[in-house]
């Protein structure tokens, strides 16, 4: 993850982010890479340039906004402090627009067009629908100090068109998460026709689903909106919010990416939070994984991460879970049968490393990328299950049942529970490749062997032909109730219709 230079605060949000069903992000410093420019300037007032750009160069002055948007304002219109500001209003995602107040000539306001103009005009239409973020600039003669409302008269000067570039693997990242089933939502405060427009550049299937939020008069049904949407523009901090939060009330595992303090609220609300570098610092701080580079087409390389972890600890928990499950139930029988335990701790250790974690620690080398299905716990449970019942039920009935002496049942128990622990990780390592025969080879080899040279550490006795017949005998016995066990679990998942993730 070093390397591809993403930090993950939480070790178990590569779990979540491998569970996740739905996908919300941003645009500005997402699906785009926030380096914005201005791409044209369309006059809208018959005043000299000149008085135009004076005014503007003094707003850029004074303003203390200073996100991507007014950072390439005032690279077009340089800031000149020539106008004396009197008061100041800063821009906000909420209202979609801030203002600065001059002595003696006016208040200026810069913001969304839906809010300053009476009426986008064609030109500025155009350049929504070729994806661009335009900006309105008006005047008002007063000086003007309420937050909450814009005057009843502005005069409309100029409208700035922004270019944003979408990042290279865009298309390809998108394309990724819908392969693997992964609902992605675009919410952004932007004109829902840039929003749209960047979305069908961007590879977005549904890109046509489109809704202005700003537009919605009084509550919004959110269980409706996340039904039928999936670009959301025009979005304040607490829809964002809504629709993430309603988004979880439906039952999905949702992630969420940004890099604003607009966004806090909705990266708070999701199960998994992923932040950009170059985004705020309280977006990086409450995140779970940030993206160093802020690069969001890396995050396919998380989501296979966080599966490769998933697979390979279900896997090896599988084989783990098998001795917890017999180690209860043969100390109940042991106790309820008032016999000793049939194992000493040397022959528990053979298998714990031979059995259990040689071949744990060599699977971690492989890349199961795989999607991922059902739930860490239910799936390991059922699978180590069938072999951890089937070996105390061996032990209950060859204690009780075989015509040996203490020593030789001992003996023929342990090679059954060698055999049996043998046959799940065998199982566990199907589909079967070079790297999984190579350590099921050695596991039998490595086993087997230190019992041949070390018979009586681990205190086995010598097999004699009517043992192993036995041995034979009640390993195909064994072998077959937990195929039939394991078999009709699995129809049991199939007709409960176990919840299939990313």
């Amino acid at each position: 993850m070093a390397r591809m230079k993403i930090l993950v605060q939480n070790i178990y949000s590569l779990e979540t982010l491998a569970h996740v069903d739905t996908l919300c992000l941003d645009k500005t410093g997402t699906i785009t890479d926030g380096t914005l420019r201005v791409h044209s300037v369309v006059p809208l007032a018959d005043i000299p340039e000149k008085e135009l750009e004076s005014l503007v160069q003094s707003y850029m002055a004074a303003s203390d906004d200073n996100n991507a948007t007014f950072r390439a304002l005032k690279e077009r219109f340089p800031q000149k402090e020539i106008y004396s500001p009197v008061h100041k209003i800063p821009f906000s995602s909420k209202r979609k627009w801030g203002c600065v107040s001059f002595a003696g000539v006016g208040t200026l306001f810069a913001g969304a067009p839906e809010r300053l103009l009476s009426r986008i005009p064609e030109e500025l239409e155009e350049e929504l629908l070729e994806g661009h973020r335009v900006i309105a600039i008006a005047f008002a003669e007063d000086i003007w100090e309420d937050a909450e409302h814009l005057p009843d008269r502005l005069q409309s000067l100029y409208g700035v068109s922004l270019e944003d570039t979408i990042r290279k693997n865009a298309e390809k990242t998108l394309d990724f998460f819908k392969k693997e089933g992964v609902d992605v939502k675009i919410i952004s405060g932007n004109h829902v026709k840039t929003v749209s427009m960047i979305a069908k550049r961007a590879g977005l299937l549904n890109w046509q689903d489109a809704v202005d939020m700003s537009a919605i008069q009084g509550e919004p049904d959110y269980d409706m909106l996340c039904e039928y949407y999936s670009v959301f523009a025009r979005v304040t901090p607490k829809q964002k919010q809504e629709l993430v939060r309603t988004l979880k009330s439906q039952g999905h595992q949702v992630a969420m990416t940004g890099d604003g303090v607009n966004d806090l609220l909705a990266l708070r609300e999701a199960d998994c939070s992923i932040a950009l570098a170059d985004g705020s610092d309280a977006s990086r701080q409450i995140s779970q994984i940030v993206l160093l580079d802020s690069d969001f087409t890396n995050l396919p390389q998380v989501v296979m991460e966080g599966r490769k972890v998933i697979h390979n600890v279900t896997r090896t928990a599988g084989v783990f879970f098998i001795k917890t499950i017999y180690s209860v139930l043969v100390s109940l029988f042991c106790l309820i049968a008032n016999q000793p335990f049939p194992f000493i701790p040397i022959q528990i250790t053979l298998v714990d490393a031979c059995i259990e974690a040689y071949p744990s620690f060599l699977t971690i080398l492989e890349a199961d990328i795989r999607r991922i299905r059902g739930r860490f716990l239910p799936t390991a449970f059922s699978h180590a299950l069938p072999f951890g019942a089937v070996i105390a039920l061996m032990i209950g009935v060859i204690s009780l049942l075989a015509p040996f002496t203490t020593g030789e049942r001992q003996t023929v128990m342990y090679l059954l529970l060698i055999i049996l622990s043998m046959a799940a990780v065998i199982k566990s390592c199907i589909p079967i490749n070079p790297l999984r025969i190579f350590i099921c080879v050695t596991m039998v080899i490595g086993t087997f062997g230190a019992l041949l040279i070390l018979p009586g550490l681990f205190e086995v006795q010598a097999v004699t032909a009517s043992m192993a017949v036995y041995t034979i005998i009640a390993a195909l016995v064994c072998l077959l109730l937990t195929f039939f066990f394991g078999k009709a679990d699995e129809k049991k998942e199939k007709g409960i219709g176990g919840e299939t993730a990313l």
